[in-house]
């Protein structure tokens, strides 16, 4: 039971971002500091019948995956992740309960691009930079990748999430993931050389834009764009990997510092029946008391 139940919590992990419409857009300087906003929306009806489903899927209690306090943007989830990072700072952090729909807007600034991945703001994705070689006496080349955690599963035939073939996973969520969308814009210090997204402006845009068929193609679930090295260009490479441990947590328990009032509590345990308490023991014969003796005259 404990181990269907960890698969069941890190597969709602990993799907229950098909439930947030997310706008992301993010400008890194030549400097290496930069800013980043996230907008994601979290349609409340279909995270509730996606949960529901991968419950019946395994065959587990619905109760199981009874979280109606889940949404990995809650601003108390962005404000845990960021405080911690030094050279992260959040100037906006705000919320909207819609009908049927939540919201959450951030705005922050980063030092480097890594403190904004280990901030979380590049969430679920693993976020890497690295320098490229180049021709001699040319500079080198940058190549920033941001990775789902589902992208392995989705480029093998036999891929699976906590037990479950990929492809049936999103059959099984194909009516919540119905018109999900996700949307990420990149400005970056210098020129696009080559990616999978799409270049605009002046060439140094880069924007990937993302719809339920795209989670079938695992080159979809994998955002690479390279870009020309510059002598001034102060970047340093590096690899962030979220622990799936933090990625189930933020993505299906209840927020730091808030009780999840709505989650279904517990059935009490019934009390076990006392032990009879032993039948009261006859009391011992009292002796008869001794008659005082005569005062003295």
């Amino acid at each position: 039971m404990r181990r269907l139940r960890v698969s069941l919590l890190l597969l709602a992990a990993l799907a229950l971002p098909g439930c947030l419409d997310v706008e992301g857009s993010a400008r890194l300087e030549l400097d290496g500091q930069g800013a980043i906003r996230v907008t994601a929306r979290l349609d409340i009806a279909s995270r509730d019948a996606l949960l529901q489903r991968l419950a019946g899927l395994y065959g587990a209690d619905p109760e199981t995956l009874s979280l109606p306090f889940a949404d990995p943007w809650h601003p108390r989830w962005v404000r845990s992740g960021v405080q911690s990072v030094p050279g992260l700072e959040v100037g906006k952090l705000e919320r909207a309960n819609e009908e049927g729909r939540r919201s959450t807007i951030v705005e922050a600034t980063f030092a480097t691009l890594e403190a904004a991945a280990k901030g979380g703001l590049f969430f679920p994705a693993e976020v890497r930079l690295e320098r490229l070689r180049a021709p001699r006496g040319k500079p080198p080349s940058w190549r920033l990748t941001l990775t789902d955690p589902w992208a392995d599963a989705a480029g093998r035939a036999d891929g699976q999430i906590g037990g479950r073939p990929y492809a049936e996973l999103l059959d099984a969520a194909e009516a919540s993931l119905a018109t999900w969308k996700e949307v990420l814009v990149i400005d970056l210090p210098t020129p696009v050389i080559q990616t999978n997204g799409t270049i605009e402006g002046d060439g140094r845009r880069v924007m990937w834009r993302r719809t339920r068929a795209d989670l079938r193609l695992d080159s979809r679930l994998v955002r690479r764009v390279e870009f020309q090295g510059r002598d001034d260009l102060d970047l340093v490479s590096f690899r962030h990997r979220p622990d799936p441990r933090d990625l189930v947590d933020r993505a299906l328990e209840a927020p730091p510092g808030i009780a999840p009032r709505d989650a279904t509590p517990e059935a009490p345990k019934p009390k076990e029946p006392k032990p009879p308490e032993p039948a009261p023991s006859e009391p011992a014969p009292s002796e008869p008391a001794e008659p005082d003796a005569p005062a003295d005259d």
